[in-house]
């Protein structure tokens, strides 16, 4: 039947030009491509985040998002005219010709862009109003590809704009600020995918804090992990709305009836905690240790950011996929849409609360095989991730980034 639901179709057919879209950005070798790449990106998203636009919140939520990565994106059109008008150039590597105060406008409009789309503070509140927007959405744009544009960009072009006398202070102040700023809010967050934007945010500091660092690696290395182990706790969230019909941290607790489910979930929670030997804790030891190198102060401040996301990511994780505190009662009262294992897939099509399902019952007894196959896939390779804290892959992270990890500490420890 949802073979063949026209939404799903649609659905599909601008996932797959957004991933060709985000291509665009990733290859971009001047700043005209890397525009139209932006501009398509958010042009997609919109779409894609009002897939479900025959209910009121989704297209209001689009249109939020869309407004606000399009002004962060006038910084990016300034920074493209000044180059251009300094070197008669858009290239990218052409940026180090430019004059110190075109340099110091172009740093201005790419991390003004830069902000907006990786959804940092002051920019932080688009993404929430995106979590209307289909699971499947969340799991590609809000953790891997739209978001990742922002710190993307940062890292490409750190090694050019760090010469700028005030960008890297002010990269990492933003980021430990939208570290922070997220991390508190992912705690008090009560709907289970606003509690993972928060989280996104909060990840994201972390690799502007690596940039403004000088620690590219660092921050690629982030920037890899947090892709598949965000990606996973995302579409766990989607598969927790489908089956319970709410998103409400407060009535979950599916760890019983979605036994494979939570075992993935788990990994995906525990990199996220910052927890070795997963690919989630190196990479935060990298951006700890070029913190930590940096000020004695900001290695505290990213200490803290970390103890943010373990104790909101123990509390997000347990209220999801725990046990039942009180099993048969707690399902009487928390009403879910009844489904087969096969059907689990089909509230996905639709957007914030219609993900939710559309009748009473109880949670359905396991997760449909797509849904578990892709977050076993996700589970493996967050594991698999766990090489970045082997010797030969920080020198390959350093090789491909162009940059230098900082020194462990013995403080540290």
């Amino acid at each position: 039947v949802y073979r063949e639901d026209p939404g799903l179709r649609r659905l599909t057919g601008l996932l797959v030009g957004f991933v060709g879209v985000m291509e665009v950005v990733l290859v971009a070798g001047d700043l005209l491509t890397l525009l139209i790449g932006w501009e398509l990106v958010a042009a997609f998203s919109w779409a894609l985040i009002a897939q479900h636009w025959r209910e009121d919140q989704p297209p209001q939520a689009a249109l939020e998002a869309f407004v606000t990565v399009r002004f962060g994106a006038i910084g990016l059109f300034i920074a493209a005219g000044a180059a251009f008008a300094a070197t008669g150039s858009l290239t990218l590597d052409g940026l180090a010709a430019a004059p110190g105060s075109t340099l110091s406008v172009v740093a201005a409009g790419v991390l003004l862009a830069a902000l907006a789309k990786s959804a940092q503070v002051p920019f932080s509140f688009w993404l929430f109003s995106a979590m209307e927007g289909p699971s499947p959405v969340s799991a590609l744009l809000h953790s891997a590809t739209m978001v990742a544009a922002g710190a993307y960009v940062l890292v490409r072009l750190q090694p050019v704009l760090s010469s700028v006398p005030w960008f890297s202070q002010t990269v990492t102040a933003l980021g430990l600020v939208s570290a922070l700023a997220g991390g508190i809010v992912a705690l008090l967050q009560t709907d289970f995918k606003r509690a993972l934007a928060g989280s996104t945010t909060a990840q994201y500091g972390l690799m502007l804090i690596a940039v403004g660092a000088a620690s590219v690696p660092g921050a690629t290395a982030q920037l890899i992990a947090h892709a598949f182990f965000k990606s996973l706790l995302f579409l766990a969230a989607g598969l927790a709305l489908a089956v319970a019909g709410t998103g409400d941290l407060g009535r979950l607790r599916l760890g019983r009836p979605q036994r494979a489910a939570a075992v993935f979930a788990g990994v995906g929670a525990l990199a996220l905690a910052g927890l070795p030997p997963l690919g989630g804790g190196f990479s935060k030891e990298l951006v700890l240790a070029a913190a930590a190198g940096k000020s004695a102060w900001l290695g505290l401040g990213v200490l803290l950011a970390g103890f943010l996301s373990a104790l909101y990511t123990a509390r997000i994780y347990v209220l999801s996929y725990g046990p039942a505190l009180l099993s048969r009662r707690s399902h009487q009262t928390n009403p879910g849409p009844a489904m087969d294992a096969d059907a689990t897939d089909a509230p996905w099509v639709s957007g914030g609360a219609a993900d939710a399902g559309q009748a009473a019952g109880t949670p359905a007894p396991s997760g449909g095989r797509g849904v578990l196959t892709a977050l076993g896939f996700l589970a493996v390779v967050t594991v698999l991730l766990g090489a970045i804290g082997l010797p030969a892959v920080e020198h390959w992270l350093e090789r491909v980034s162009g940059g230098r990890l900082a020194p462990d500490q013995t403080w540290l420890v």
